[in-house]
């Protein structure tokens, strides 16, 4: 069994704090993330990263040239234009691709890891050395490392974690970017799909025969589009519609689709959330969809705060709302929040005696909170996992392609919060 992207962050950070000098190998599916993580890692320890891709190289790239030194009357090695120099700023050694490598680059790795040095040149004794590659099931160019050269790493398998990538990067300030000259968080329709569809986050091993799969790097590139063409909620243009269909695969981009077209738990949730007046949803489905959402518009808000004083009449009203519920789905309300920011929520909780009574007296799994570590609330099942398709001329008008074969399972309702508290863009305000 593997780790997730946050433990590899973590163990990564731990060798820097303490100044470790084991060279450290990930091994993961394509389009994880993995070298975004270290590019994260450099610029939050102040480092310089070096980004070699050692499938592009060749080994004189990596091992440098042999001269003749006329004047000594001998040989020497001229080191790489990449090698750093002793007193220049902290540098990572990111050997990226080091699987998909030529045996003779690998070869050429060799002394650089296992001796850091190349020739009489040894890099400085703050330089780290991390090493990524896909595993031999990941179905790409894969050329297994010689044993003294896999030896000296410190080896670790990738698995992928839908909840870590929703809260380490769809629902957090680090899915932040400029695009069509505005900061954008992540786009909110793709992280509350994948938060309902969460096998759709990675689909290579169900599209082997084919080129387009989906993967967090694809989903990326589709919120990007999905932002550049400013769309929140609601149906998608054909012309976005098929800039999806050339990021991810088939059924994943036909499901999103029908999705988008489906939101209108979206809108309940932020009615909710500022205190407007709404119509308690009927089923119990719509309520579950209803719970993810509010979980995710306030996502990032929960994250990226240290006090909930901010957020109390957000906070208050979600609340409230809670208290509408079924006991179990009060039970999952509680879970979704507590899994955005922990102690924040149970600080509100304590803030407001008469809200945290009145859960008491509804559930006993909010007492068990300030008795110890609760248990994960069970996701309730979903009594009807296919979604309506009105059979409205519109409707027949668009593409059927855009729907899956078997409609659209649904689990889950949720959406990214969107807020960026260091470049003063509240988008959350915008939306609602």
């Amino acid at each position: 069994m593997g780790i997730t992207l946050r433990d590899f962050k973590e163990i990564i950070r731990f060798n820097i704090a303490h100044g470790l000098k084991q060279s450290i190998l990930g091994l993961g599916a394509p389009g994880l993330g993995k070298s975004q993580l270290v590019s994260e890692i450099a610029d939050e320890f102040g480092y310089r990263l070096i980004d070699l891709r050692l499938a592009q190289m060749s080994e004189v790239e990596i091992g440098g040239l042999i001269y003749p030194d006329k004047a000594a009357q001998k040989t020497q090695w001229l080191k790489p234009d990449f090698f750093p120099e002793e007193g220049e700023q902290k540098a990572i050694l990111l050997l990226d691709e080091i699987t998909s490598a030529s045996k003779r680059v690998q070869v050429a790795a060799y002394q650089l890891v296992l001796d850091r040095r190349i020739g009489k040149h040894k890099l400085p004794e703050s330089t780290v050395i991390i090493a990524l590659g896909n595993r031999e099931e990941d179905d790409g160019v894969f050329v297994r490392l010689a044993a003294p050269l896999a030896n000296r790493f410190d080896i670790y398998e990738i698995d992928l974690d839908v909840d870590v990538w929703l809260n380490d990067f769809a629902m957090s300030s680090a899915s932040v970017k400029l695009i069509d000259g505005r900061m954008r968080p992540f786009n909110v329709m793709v992280s509350s799909f994948i938060s309902n569809s969460p096998e759709r986050l990675h689909t290579q091993k169900e599209n082997e025969d084919g080129m387009i799969f989906a993967s967090p790097r694809a989903w990326e590139k589709v919120s990007d589009i999905m932002n550049a063409a400013n769309i929140l909620e609601g149906d998608v243009p054909a012309v976005v519609a098929k800039m999806i269909k050339g990021c991810v695969d088939v059924t994943s981009a036909s499901e999103f689709l029908a999705y988008c077209r489906n939101s209108k738990e979206l809108r309940l949730a932020r009615k909710i959330i500022v205190g407007e007046p709404y119509e308690m949803p009927a089923s119990r489905d719509a309520n579950i969809y209803t719970i993810s959402a509010l979980r995710a518009l306030m996502g990032q808000r929960l994250s990226a705060s240290d006090t909930a004083v901010n957020l109390d009449g957000e906070l208050t009203n979600i609340c409230n709302y809670g208290l509408k519920l079924q006991p179990e789905l009060t039970s999952l309300l509680v879970t979704k929040f507590l899994e955005c920011n922990r102690e924040l929520f149970l600080a509100f909780l304590k803030s407001h005696p008469k809200i945290m009574g009145k859960y008491s007296e509804s559930c006993n799994f909010v007492t068990e909170l300030f008795e110890g570590t609760p248990k994960k609330a069970e996701e309730p099942p979903i009594a009807n996992p296919e979604l309506e398709v009105p059979d409205t001329p519109e409707d027949e008008a668009r593409e059927i392609d855009l729907f899956s074969p078997d409609g659209m399972r649904v689990q889950n309702v949720a959406t990214d919060a969107i807020g960026n508290a260091e470049t003063g863009n509240d988008w959350s305000l915008r939306m609602f």
